[in-house]
């Protein structure tokens, strides 16, 4: 009895305590909106072709890393990201802006939630993947400039890479198959 009476009193004394931590809101919505700057970029390295369908060509000489480690990188960058900005208090936001926080804290733990699945380890399908991208890649970029044909060639040159890391990709889905009994091994796999 006496406990539930001296919960609100506490909570009277401490509410402002941790009241004078918050930063004001100007700062922490200047945090929040720096960090989605960084993520954003941080998004278009990680993915050129992207950046490239945007209108963002500083990235057009390059296809992107398509390995295992560079999956497991943008995922440790994802759970950073999602720290960070967790680590933001929402306290005072607008709406728009408490909404903006939920939508990037949704959409970086569902890309945790894809890895921790390994659907990183399905890379194509009959509608998209390396196959499907590339073959719209001559429809994305805009051949007006020298400097567009050159980052052009400099793309096509990495094609043999981006295949061998993809199919480094896929193996690694293959060999996490649990083969039953009645399976047959994929020729050439151990």
């Amino acid at each position: 009895m006496r406990l539930s009476k001296l919960f609100p009193v506490l909570l009277l004394v401490a509410a402002p305590v941790f009241a004078q931590d918050l930063k004001p809101v100007t700062e922490r919505l200047g945090a929040q909106n720096a960090l989605f700057d960084e993520q954003y970029e941080s998004d278009l390295r990680y993915s050129p072709l992207r950046a490239t369908a945007y209108g963002d060509y500083r990235y057009n000489d390059k296809l992107g890393d398509f390995s295992l480690a560079a999956v497991a990188q943008r995922n440790q960058t994802d759970r950073s990201f999602l720290s960070r900005l967790q680590a933001i208090p929402t306290t005072g936001f607008s709406d728009q802006d408490q909404l903006s926080h939920d939508l990037l804290v949704r959409v970086l733990q569902q890309r945790i939630a894809d890895f921790e699945l390994k659907e990183y380890e399905m890379p194509i399908n009959q509608q998209s993947g390396i196959h499907t991208n590339l073959a719209d890649l001559p429809l994305s970029v805009p051949f007006d400039s020298v400097k567009h044909y050159e980052d052009y060639i400099a793309r096509l040159h990495q094609i043999p890479t981006a295949f061998t890391q993809t199919e480094e990709v896929l193996r690694a889905g293959v060999r996490a198959l649990p083969f039953g009994k009645n399976s047959r091994p994929v020729p050439g796999h151990h």
